[in-house]
């Protein structure tokens, strides 16, 4: 899957990424260890099924706002805590 980062935030020692795909956007966590794409960029993602969290919506899809987990989501014009 591919995607562009739309978004970037940093948590201390992990970072958050909004990437937005043909499926919709994906929110990624990344540890120090991993290389941090600039806003804008292009990027090939792949994980395995185990190390994946997807949580269910009501009515249409929704992102929920938790930097700790990823979650693939078909609009972020609202947020859930």
């Amino acid at each position: 899957m591919t995607g562009v980062v739309t978004d970037l935030t940093y948590l201390g020692s992990q970072s958050r990424l909004e990437i937005t795909t043909g499926a919709g956007t994906l929110i990624v966590r990344a540890g120090v260890e991993s290389p941090t794409p600039a806003v804008g960029a292009e990027v090939r993602l792949g994980w395995s099924a185990e190390r994946t969290t997807v949580f269910p919506t009501r009515n249409e899809a929704t992102e929920t706002r938790n930097p700790w987990t990823a979650t693939l989501a078909q609009s972020t014009s609202s947020s859930q805590s």
